[in-house]
């Protein structure tokens, strides 16, 4: 590459340059429209004592991966964290679902519905993946984190 120039010609595989005036007033636009904000809110302690909701599923049918989800719930119904238990897993993996499982219920605490934080979860891709087991409605996953997001999609009827 080279400097940006105001010849209108173009410049071989980089495509036509730029007038300076030109990339500087779509620059000033683009800092005048607001940038899209996600809605978080302040932070709302979960109750000390709250209802709660467990679930279980296997990867790899009885003799796989099984992964206990509990949902805890405030006075009004609403989630507000959640926990992951998983079995046949080493302490690291286990550390980082316990990480993102925290990462999760702040979001909960800060506003967010548990059909966003499912959706950010659905679709990652690593093993152990294959056939779920042992759920109403989830038949296959592309990884723990994957199984996370369509069990708490479908405890909100995604």
């Amino acid at each position: 590459g080279g400097p940006v120039t105001a010849d209108t010609e173009n410049d071989g595989d980089r495509g036509p340059a730029v007038a300076p005036e030109a990339l500087a007033g779509a620059m000033a636009a683009a800092h005048a429209r607001p940038l899209p904000v996600p809605a978080w809110g302040s932070w709302k302690r979960p109750p000390r004592r709250r209802a709660n909701l467990t679930t279980e599923a296997r990867i790899g049918g009885d003799g796989g991966h099984k992964v206990h989800i509990t949902i805890d719930l405030d006075g009004d119904g609403k989630p507000v964290e959640i926990t992951i238990a998983v079995h046949k897993e080493g302490a690291v993996f286990r550390g980082m679902l316990d990480a993102l499982a925290a990462s999760m219920s702040q979001s909960l605490q800060h506003g967010a519905s548990l059909a966003e934080v499912a959706d950010r979860l659905i679709g990652i891709r690593f093993e152990p993946d294959g056939k779920v087991t042992g759920h109403a409605t989830v038949t296959a996953c592309t990884s723990i984190v994957d199984l996370v997001g369509q069990m708490l999609a479908a405890e909100v009827g995604q």
